[in-house]
């Protein structure tokens, strides 16, 4: 608007108009081609930061798939430690159990080598008693 009230005021003014109408336009176009030309870098600015922000959601994407694959394979670890966890417990049962047994199986050894020897004992008297 500015612009437009200096070229009246120049057509108004006398003989120097015509060159101050050329320096009015002269400044415009320069006014333009730097507008242009921060157009053009906002423009190119624009679409880095649109590329950017692409690569930003594909990596968001790939992100999030990993995140889905990382947390079932979590999920099955845990249900395999679960698995080995119960197995080793029912391991532990048999070899308390079987411990048990053989102490118990022990305790029968030591009692029949108790009753040998007590059987062997009782023949020797008797062998001797005879004698």
């Amino acid at each position: 608007m500015r612009e437009l009230d200096e070229v009246r005021t120049s057509l108004a003014g006398g003989t120097n108009a015509k060159q101050d109408l050329i320096d009015k336009i002269a400044k415009m176009e320069e006014a333009k081609t730097g507008l242009n030309k921060e157009l053009s870098g906002v423009n190119t600015r624009i679409a880095t930061e649109q590329e950017t922000m692409d690569s930003l959601s594909q990596t968001m994407r790939k992100l999030e798939t990993s995140q889905g694959s990382l947390g079932k394979e979590l999920q099955e670890a845990e249900a395999r430690l679960a698995q080995a966890e119960e197995e080793k417990r029912e391991k532990d049962e048999q070899i308390r159990q079987l411990k048990e047994e053989v102490a118990h199986q022990e305790e029968l050894l030591a009692k029949l080598s108790r009753e040998k020897r007590n059987i062997g004992d009782n023949k020797q008297k008797e062998e001797v008693r005879c004698n």
